[in-house]
């Protein structure tokens, strides 16, 4: 698969996963279920962080969004007291535009002789964070049917 490909992937997931939580409310997307650390929300922000510093700002590069998302949603953190509404669409309007910022770099060679996590090319670091956000969407929906099951 090309990163054109891998991409598309990404937008495809991440819209679906936008369309189910439309319309979620600050209480839902807050909720944090028994034996979980994490809620909605801090999933969301985790599948934007990840590949901004895995793929820029271990590499010293200049992410595309702000430095307290990093500092939010980072692996080990937990949610904060943060302002739910906006939290949430600040997250939601950079997911997939986000995506096509990634292209573009690509596209002008800020990847040449990329190596992450050990020694895997940008491809195959592009497919190993596909994985891991497919892991927070199952999450996401996980949280969202303990809620529905315990209403």
């Amino acid at each position: 698969m090309d990163i054109t490909s891998h991409i598309e992937v990404l937008k495809n997931q991440r819209s679906a996963l936008l369309l189910q939580l439309n319309g979620l409310s600050n209480e839902t997307l807050g909720f944090i279920p028994d034996g979980s650390n994490n809620n909605i929300l801090w999933n969301l922000g985790h599948i934007l962080v990840i590949p901004q510093f895995h793929l820029y700002s271990a590499r010293q590069l200049d992410p595309h969004i702000q430095q307290h998302f990093i500092q939010n949603y980072m692996s080990g953190t937990k949610p904060g007291s943060i302002n739910i509404d906006l939290e949430f669409k600040e997250i939601k309007e950079l997911l997939l535009p986000i995506l096509d910022l990634l292209k573009s770099d690509f596209d002008k060679g800020m990847f040449k002789d990329f190596k992450a996590f050990g020694n895997l090319d940008f491809t195959s670091t592009l497919e190993l964070l596909i994985k891991h956000e497919s892991g927070h969407i199952a999450k996401i929906n996980q949280i969202r049917t303990s809620i529905n099951t315990t209403v």
